[in-house]
C-alpha cells in the first residue's frame, strides 16, 4: 500500500498558490490584448514553457501524486467519486452563480434583457457539466481585447474528471505491483505519443482537445508514479533536483525539451512538494488552500478589470491578483473548506 503523505507537513499548498499565480501571468497578455507569444518566459524558453503551462502542469502533476492516495484509501469507488466531487463542484458551483449575479454589471443592455437571454440561463448547467462548457454569454466582454470569454479557465476542468475516472479503474486491481505496471503503460503511450503520433497527427489537424488532453494526462500519470515511492527517504533529494534543472536547461537549448518534461517537471514539482519548509509548510493554517479559488476566479475579474479601465499587461496582472486572492479566501474558508470536512469524513 502507497504510504500516505501528510500535506499539512509539505509544501503543496505554496507550489499550488504560484501555479496558480502563474496561470494569471500568462492570461494577462491575451486578456490585455497582446500575443501570447510575447511573454518573456516563452521567449527565453525557445517558445517552449509558458507561465500557465507551468502552472497547468505542475497542478497536475500533484493532482495525480495526490489522487491516487486518496483512491487507496477510499473504501470504495462511490466513497472516491464522492471526495472528488467535494473537491471540485462547491467552489465550481458558486464561481458560476457569482459570475451570473454580477454578469448584469457588464452587459451591453438592460438588466430586463439580461434575465431574458437564454445563454445567461444555460451558462451554469454547462459548465456545471463539464463535459459542454460555455465559455461565453451573449452581451458580455465582446468588446474586450479577447473576446466573449468570461472563464477560459474552465477548461483545464474536464479534462481532470476524465483523469479520476481513468484512474478509478485501478481499484479494481489489487496488487500494487500490477497498478504500477498499468501506469507505466500508460505513461510510455504518452511517451510513443510524443515521439511518433503527435507529429502525423498535427499534420491531419486533429482536434486540439485531443492533444491538450494527452499532453495533461502525462504529468498527471508520472505524479501517480511517483506516489508509490516513499520520496521522504530518498537520499539525494537535492542533488535530483539540481540534475532535474540541469536538464531542464539542456532540454531547452537543444530542444528536445518535450522528450523529457514528464521526467523533469513532475519530479522537480514532487520532490520540493514533499519536502518541509518551517516559513511555508504552515500555509494552509495560516491563510488556507487558496489555489483552486485563485484559479477559477483569476480569469473572470481579468475580463472585468479589462472591460472598465483597460489595464496594460503588467498592471492587469497585479490588480486581478490583488482582487482575486481575496476571493479565494472567501473561497476556501465558505465554501471548500466546509466541503472538505464532508471529505475528510469519509475517509474515518
Amino acid at each position: 500500500m502507497i504510504k500516505e503523505q501528510n500535506i499539512n507537513g509539505s509544501n503543496f499548498d505554496f507550489l499550488r498558490i504560484v501555479f496558480a499565480l502563474f496561470v494569471i501571468i500568462s492570461h494577462s497578455y491575451p486578456i490585455s490584448g497582446i500575443p501570447e507569444k510575447e511573454e518573456w518566459l516563452l521567449k527565453i524558453t525557445n517558445n517552449e514553457i509558458s507561465f500557465s503551462y507551468l502552472g497547468v502542469a505542475g497542478f497536475f502533476a500533484i493532482s495525480g501524486y495526490l489522487v491516487i492516495q486518496s483512491l487507496l484509501r477510499s473504501k470504495n469507488l462511490i466513497n472516491y467519486f464522492m471526495k472528488r466531487v467535494l473537491r471540485i463542484y462547491p467552489a465550481l458551483l458558486c464561481v458560476l452563480t457569482v459570475t451570473i449575479l454580477l454578469g448584469v454589471f457588464v452587459y451591453h443592455g438592460s438588466a430586463k434583457d439580461y434575465v431574458e437571454n437564454a445563454s445567461v440561463w444555460t451558462y451554469v448547467p454547462y459548465n456545471l457539466s463539464l463535459f459542454k462548457l460555455q465559455y461565453s454569454i451573449s452581451g458580455i466582454f465582446a468588446d474586450n481585447p479577447f473576446k466573449n470569454s468570461i472563464n477560459g479557465s474552465l477548461c483545464t476542468l474536464p479534462y481532470e474528471i476524465i483523469l479520476y475516472f481513468l484512474l478509478s479503474f485501478l481499484f479494481l486491481i489489487k496488487s500494487n505491483k500490477h497498478k504500477i505496471l498499468v501506469l507505466a503503460t500508460a505513461f510510455c503511450f504518452v511517451i510513443f505519443y510524443i515521439l511518433f503520433l503527435r507529429p502525423y497527427l498535427l499534420i491531419h489537424l486533429y482536434p486540439y482537445p485531443i492533444r491538450r488532453g494527452i499532453d495533461y494526462s502525462g504529468g498527471f500519470i508520472a505524479g501517480s508514479l511517483l506516489a508509490f515511492l516513499d520520496i521522504k527517504k530518498i537520499k539525494y533529494k537535492k542533488f535530483i533536483v539540481l540534475l532535474m534543472i540541469v536538464l531542464w536547461v539542456v532540454s531547452l537549448k537543444y530542444n528536445f525539451y518535450g522528450l523529457v518534461q514528464y521526467l523533469v517537471l513532475p519530479v522537480t514539482v514532487i520532490i520540493i512538494g514533499t519536502s518541509s519548509f518551517p516559513v511555508i509548510n504552515n500555509l494552509k493554517q495560516s491563510i488556507g488552500d487558496l489555489s483552486y479559488g485563485i484559479y477559477i476566479y483569476a480569469f473572470p475579474i481579468q475580463q472585468t478589470l479589462e472591460h472598465f479601465f483597460r489595464f496594460g499587461t503588467f498592471p492587469l496582472m497585479l490588480w486581478s491578483a490583488f482582487i482575486t486572492i481575496p476571493f479565494a479566501w472567501m473561497s476556501w474558508h465558505f465554501i471548500e473548506k466546509k466541503a472538505l470536512a464532508l471529505k475528510y469524513r469519509l475517509n474515518s
